[in-house]
């Protein structure tokens, strides 16, 4: 039996996140706590360091929002008329 295409996808982008999630670790931006229960619990939070940057990623949000925005109306403009 073959795996279907949405599992693989599903699957890519767990090993994606989990690569993330190890990185910003490595780089003492976020830190894990396993917690010793069946199934196995893990909880992620922020550090001191990653905490410094709530700022930039708020604006970071709100940037990618108003883009969004901006984005949509534009395409709404551009969609061809029928008649």
């Amino acid at each position: 039996m073959h795996p279907s295409v949405s599992s693989i996808t599903s699957l890519q982008a767990l090993k994606r996140s989990c690569a993330q999630l190890r990185e910003l670790e490595h780089d003492g931006i976020i830190a894990r706590v396993i917690y010793p229960e069946v199934p196995p619990k893990v909880k992620y939070f922020t550090t001191e360091l990653g905490k410094t940057m709530h700022n930039v990623i708020n604006a970071m949000g709100e940037w990618g929002n108003m883009y969004r925005t901006v984005a949509e109306q534009k395409a709404f403009v551009q969609l061809p008329v029928d008649h």
